[in-house]
């Protein structure tokens, strides 16, 4: 099964100059090698309210709406970085840590990685990366 791409500036440069040319939305689609669908809600999400479509502005909305869309670090929780970080101080290794919390059934869902990607990102106090006898990955 193949998986949806948003379409590359280029390829909203051509459908833009495609459509100012008249071509319908299938032929856009075939020209582009792209299913008649993503055409259609290319113009439909990014068109301006007027109906003309610009691909500046439509790569802008693209790259707007992009920046929402992305996970919530899971350290941003307090109750669970402070979870992590008390066993931190007691020397338990990140994998420890997620077994840990799998066997008493922590209510939030986290992995020994995201533990290490929380350390990396200084979301969890530095002290605690000083203290570690491994490696962070």
């Amino acid at each position: 099964m193949r998986h949806y791409t948003h379409l590359t500036t280029d390829e909203r440069e051509k459908a833009m100059v495609l459509r100012e040319k008249g071509y319908s939305q299938n032929e856009i689609a075939r020209q582009l090698g792209r299913d008649k669908s993503c055409i259609s809600r290319e113009f439909g999400r990014n068109s301006r309210a007027d109906g003309s479509y610009s691909a500046s502005l439509a790569e802008k909305k693209y790259r707007r709406r992009r920046k929402k869309c992305h996970k919530l670090y899971v350290m941003a929780n307090s109750e669970l970085a402070e979870y992590v970080a008390e066993r931190m101080r007691m020397k338990w290794t990140p994998e420890q840590i997620e077994g840990r919390a799998r066997l008493e059934g922590y209510h939030i869902a986290f992995s020994y990685s995201s533990i290490y990607r929380a350390i990396d990102r200084r979301q969890l106090p530095l002290e605690l990366k000083k203290g570690m006898s491994f490696k962070a990955k």
